[in-house]
């Protein structure tokens, strides 16, 4: 009995979350005139493509902000996920005067509001006359404090015999970390590459704030803005890619976080 309710409260649970991505799904595919009508139903009654129409083949400057979001996530990524994992190595495997209190400054960090940091940023973009490029968006983000805690967390949870063991034939730090150390942390590497994904692709703050030209602006800003009559089709595409990633590394992803928190 008790198995039956948890399913149900599941399944209503799933419903709920999917059902404003449903909405938006199916109102996709309604034409412009029963969208105008402001009657609120699930299904079209008339299926319809040309919101896709005015999107695909209509709308340059969708692909070109869209391209726009895959270039700043990109470099972040390039560079956010080798220096989380040498950050992490580093507070893992060593003991160094200031270890704690600087570990506990990047927990601090992770956990203060992102809007705080909006100013000291722009501060300091300003000064290196770094505004309005797409360098006020990518620098800003390399070094993620999330990143260094959950990879922290996941090698301080590799077993140290098997580290004692390279070092004993001979492996140094830079090769120890390559050959030992990068290969046991899949999981948490998938987790962290998967999140820091769907949080950089939807930001919004930090470009509306450091660019002024709209041509340097990622899709999530300019979605609302490209076109009124693909707007909702917009949507679903400007979604699609976020949640094939996930759903390809969904498992690496629960792994990830469980094992980093065995602690």
């Amino acid at each position: 009995m008790r198995k039956v309710a948890g399913r149900c409260f599941t399944g209503v649970l799933a419903v709920i979350c999917l059902l404003p991505f449903l909405t938006l799904f199916f109102r996709s595919f309604m034409s412009l005139e029963e969208l105008e009508l402001g009657e609120f139903h699930l299904f079209p009654t008339k299926w319809s493509f040309r919101q896709y129409e005015s999107i695909l083949l209509m709308n340059k400057e969708y692909f070109y902000h869209f391209w726009n979001s895959v270039k700043y996530v990109s470099m972040i990524l390039l560079f956010d996920i080798p220096l989380s994992m040498l950050a992490g190595y580093g507070f893992s495997q060593y003991r160094f005067r200031g270890r704690n209190m600087l570990f506990f400054l990047y927990i601090i960090l992770m956990l203060m509001p992102f809007q705080a940091t909006l100013v000291p940023q722009y501060l300091t973009l300003k000064w290196f006359n770094l505004l309005n490029t797409k360098y006020s968006v990518i620098l800003p983000n390399i070094f993620h404090a999330f990143g260094v805690f959950l990879m922290t967390q996941y090698m301080e949870g590799i077993d140290k015999e098997l580290i004692e063991a390279g070092r004993i034939d001979g492996l140094g730090d830079n090769s120890c970390f390559l050959k030992l150390i990068v290969p046991l942390c899949k999981p948490a590497v998938s987790a962290l590459l998967i999140l820091s994904f769907l949080d950089y692709w939807a930001m919004i703050e930090q470009p509306v704030v450091f660019l002024r030209d709209p041509w340097l602006t990622p899709l999530s800003v300019q979605l609302n803005s490209i076109s009124s009559t693909g707007l909702l089709a917009g949507g679903i595409l400007f979604s699609i890619l976020p949640l094939l990633i996930y759903s390809y590394g969904y498992q690496d992803l629960i792994e990830g976080i469980h094992l980093s928190s065995l602690k």
